[in-house]
């Protein structure tokens, strides 16, 4: 019975290839080493000269009840996570539904809100009304 080619030939893993080409010759690990530092190098220096960019200004505007509200909710702790360029308004209010919320004109006032738009490049609005209420 003839071996299988496969089973003739060892299987090299990545390690071992690695092991291979830095045990050859001295020339081949000195290009190696070199190609290696020359990349580092330019990696370095462009990372150093490189300027960050700034972000255009975003406005988030929070609207719900007391799930993003400021002393019961997540969304003062999500206005903390964001960069500086982005600028938060928590209009949620605890206790409403989405029904209330309007009814009282809170609706309103964030539409009002919406139409001084002039300094941000983009506007979100964010919405969560929430029902804990169990049904039996």
């Amino acid at each position: 019975m003839r071996p299988s080619l496969g089973a003739s030939i060892p299987r090299l893993t990545s390690f071992r290839c690695l092991i291979e080409v830095l045990s050859g010759l001295p020339i081949m690990r000195k290009q190696i080493f070199f190609s290696a530092v020359t990349l580092l190098t330019a990696v370095c220096a462009l990372a150093q000269t490189s300027t960050p960019t700034s972000l255009p200004p975003i406005r988030i505007i929070l609207v719900g009840d007391s799930t993003m509200a400021v002393r019961s909710g997540w969304g003062p702790g999500f206005s903390k996570d964001v960069v500086p360029e982005v600028t938060f308004l928590n209009m949620a209010k605890g206790g409403r539904s989405s029904g209330s919320y309007r009814a009282e004109g809170s609706w309103a006032k964030v539409i009002d809100v919406l139409k001084s738009n002039a300094n941000f490049k983009a506007t979100y609005v964010l919405i969560q009304f929430g029902d804990r209420k169990s049904v039996v």
